[in-house]
Parts: C-alpha cells; structure tokens; sequence
C-alpha cells in the first residue's frame, strides 16, 4: 500500500511541476526577426515592418536577432536614434549573433548600428499581457526602401503557447485517468 502511496504523490509533483512550467510558457513567445531572411540589409523591397505588423508582441516575448558576429548589430535605442540612425547612446547594443531580446510592454526599436541607414532597423509595439493588441506601428518609409514587397514567409515563431495548452490537456487527462 505504500508503493502505491508513493506513487501517486510523485504523480502529483509532477503534475503539479508541469502546470508550472505550462503556465510560464504560455506567457511567452520566441521570434526570429525577419523569419527566413534574417536580420540583414533590406534587399529586393523587404522592409522589417512588414514582417513585426504581422505578428502580436506581449510583454515576455522574445525577439532573436540571427546574424553573424561581426556583420551586423542588434541594439535597442529610443525613437529619436532609430529615427535618425544615431548610434552614439544605445540602450542595449549587441555585436556577437545570434542576439536576444526580452520585450517589455510599450514601444521598442532596434537598429543595426552598421547599417541603420541602410533600413536595417525594427520598431515594434508590446502590449501588456496576452490579452492586449500590439502589433506593429505604421510602416514608415526609410532612405532607399522604396514601396512594400509582399509579406515574408510565415512567422517562425515557436509555438510554445499552442504546445503549452497540448501538454496541460494531456497531463489533466493522464491525471484523471491515473491519480
């Protein structure tokens, strides 16, 4: 009778120890800038505001800047750097890639202090919690991008908030049947 005791107290840890770690992941999401295309000079019409107004950014998320140290930047800056390419008071300004950044709520802006002039620079808007809207502002128009190319390939986001749901439904059932 103990071993079966026992038994179902560790299944309650782990329940319990996955509903955690469930609850956690729901709130945040990685995403690659620029998906397939990377952070890179713009070419061939791509603009990265294209790419942040087709997903919704909450305060947790991620955002994973891939590029080869050495070749471009990632910094974070406030509006009147990113608006003018001003490079000389980052926020944050990483130089080994890949670069990560935890969004907080509001608005944030990144910039390649390579090649900011050049539109490699990203603005996106965080709303508070799942719940809000967010997005991106407006696209704005920088020295040589021209008009808008068609939307980038499909967000390579990871999916944890859909695979977060899959694993609590999974475990409420293997619990119900089990414990």
């Amino acid at each position: 009778m103990a071993g079966a005791k026992d038994s179902l107290v560790v299944m309650e840890i782990l329940v319990v120890a996955a509903a955690t770690l469930v609850v956690h992941t729901l709130a945040a999401t990685t995403y690659h800038v620029g998906d397939t295309f990377g952070w890179q000079v713009p070419s061939g019409g791509y603009n990265y505001s294209n790419w942040a107004a087709q997903h919704t950014f909450v305060a947790g998320d991620s955002l994973v800047f891939d590029f080869t140290t050495g070749a471009h930047t990632a910094a974070q800056v406030v509006q009147n750097a990113y608006d003018n390419c001003n490079t000389a008071n980052t926020i944050s300004n990483q130089v080994n890639g890949p670069a990560t950044f935890t969004l907080a709520a509001g608005t944030s802006y990144y910039i390649c202090t390579l090649h900011c002039s050049q539109g490699q620079k990203l603005v996106v808007s965080v709303g508070s919690s799942a719940g809000s809207p967010s997005g991106s502002p407006a696209p704005r128009s920088s020295p040589g991008s021209g008009t808008f190319s068609p939307p980038p390939p499909p967000s390579s986001a990871t999916p944890t908030r859909a695979v977060a749901a899959a694993s609590l439904i999974f475990l409420s059932v293997f619990a119900a049947f089990f414990c």
